[in-house]
């Protein structure tokens, strides 16, 4: 018999069905023995959907004839998880949120104290950062996500490519972010698979092999990853290296919208926007381009101003279609930034007009992405074509929102049209857009 309870040992009699049970790092199955000391070292984590729902855990004392001791017990979610948790994640405890559903309100407090309680916990550091990001603060979520990254966090290694793909708060990297990506990919991660796989599909930042990152974009399709079901749509609706198949592309959009997602509602939306693999059904297109902008699309707004501007489905209406494009633009759509500019431009001669498709041209050119060509190129004709005046007006503008020392970091240049692109990137970047919706 045991000199102390200290000394004793205890075997695992009965677990639940579902989840993982951990002495510290360790995991623990039926059968298996535990020193008296690990029991104070005993975590539960449910398989997600289980959470709130009782599981009992029987241990009997290895040495003695006791009777097994049954503890029952009910995973609750951390405040952290509940607000903040990411869909898909590896190593997540719940379904999670999609960014555009992150309450900014609740996820930083929740997830800044997760931290202090268990800061051994690298899901919690990462989920700070997607807090981060949602509150549009690029910066400090690149430096909490580098954390979580060194911690362990498989997630975190796509969301710090994501920072190089899309430039936000470090340069774009097109090879750095492919590069970082691949390392998420080969731990299976769904969303690092999608993003890998698409820079394979068409040779951005990595030599091109298509049917890799075919498969391994269909792979993050098939564990839910509705950013590849919506790549895949779009490459088989329009035939991308791939014969078109119009109905295969649709159903991806379809499991996507099934899902909330915002980016699948704009997609399918295009669809019965132009008729293109479906026939055209207005009303049903400006219901899904709606729902897609209330949500935080980034392109749905620029898509319902154009159908506002021209009267396609919907009464034309000038007012809607310049606060639609407006909001595009301020997302980062440089199509919403030049159509709210030519907008101003068709609208007369006067001061106000011009300045304001100055700004708005300026904007177009600023926020461009890699590959943009057409609105980047016609912006910058259209800027040149601009009167001085209504420039000048524009430049004024952008320097009231910014301090002495952000107008003072701004690269000198004798180029009134260069000075405008610089100085509407400073604002734009200024308000913080959400990189997290791209």
């Amino acid at each position: 018999v045991p000199a102390s309870a200290a000394e004793m040992t205890f075997k695992v009699a009965a677990l639940p069905d579902k989840g993982t049970l951990r002495a510290g790092d360790r995991v623990i199955g039926l059968g298996h023995v535990l020193e008296a000391a690990d029991i104070p070292a005993l975590s539960y984590e449910p398989q997600i959907g289980t959470e709130n729902q009782p599981f009992a855990l029987s241990l009997q004392a290895a040495n003695d004839d006791l009777p097994p001791a049954t503890v029952t017990f009910k995973p609750v979610l951390d405040a952290c998880d509940t607000a903040a948790a990411a869909p898909l994640d590896l190593q997540g405890v719940t379904a999670g949120k999609l960014p555009n559903e992150i309450d900014t309100d609740e996820a930083l407090p929740a997830c800044t104290e997760a931290i202090k309680a268990y800061p051994e916990v690298a899901r919690f550091v990462y989920q700070l950062g997607r807090a981060q990001l949602a509150n549009r603060d690029a910066k400090t979520a690149f430096a909490t996500i580098n954390k979580a990254m060194d911690a362990g966090h498989v997630r975190a290694i796509y969301e710090l490519s994501s920072f190089y793909e899309f430039g936000a708060s470090v340069p774009r990297d097109a090879a750095k972010a492919s590069q970082i990506a691949k390392g998420g990919a080969a731990k299976g991660d769904p969303f690092a698979l999608h993003s890998y796989g698409k820079a394979l599909y068409y040779g951005r930042g990595t030599k091109a092999d298509q049917q890799l990152g075919l498969r391994l974009m269909l792979q993050a399709a098939d564990l839910g990853h509705t950013y590849a079901m919506n790549e895949l749509g779009y490459i088989f609706l329009n035939g991308v290296n791939v014969p078109a198949d119009p109905e295969r592309a649709i159903r991806f959009y379809e499991a996507g919208v099934q899902r909330n997602d915002i980016y699948s509602l704009n997609n399918l939306a295009l669809v019965y926007r132009f008729g293109k693999g479906a026939p055209e059904d207005l009303p049903k297109a400006l219901d899904l381009f709606t729902r897609a902008a209330e949500g935080g699309q980034p392109y749905a707004p620029t898509n319902l101003g154009r159908m506002y501007r021209d009267g396609v489905g919907v009464a034309a209406d000038k007012a809607e279609a310049v606060k639609w494009l407006e909001m595009g633009a301020e997302r980062g759509d440089y199509w919403g930034a030049l159509d709210r500019a030519m907008l101003a431009k068709e609208e007369g001669a006067d001061a106000d007009s011009l300045a304001i498709a100055s700004r708005y041209f300026a904007l177009a050119t600023a926020i461009n992405m890699p590959g943009s060509g057409d609105p980047k190129n016609q912006a910058l004709a259209e800027l040149k074509r601009m009167p001085g005046a209504a420039k000048k007006k524009a430049e004024a503008a952008f320097a009231a929102e910014l301090t002495a020392q952000e107008k003072k970091a701004i690269p000198k240049t004798k180029s009134l049209d260069d000075r405008l692109v610089k100085l509407a990137k400073a604002t734009w970047v200024k308000r913080n857009p959400r990189y997290d919706l791209f």
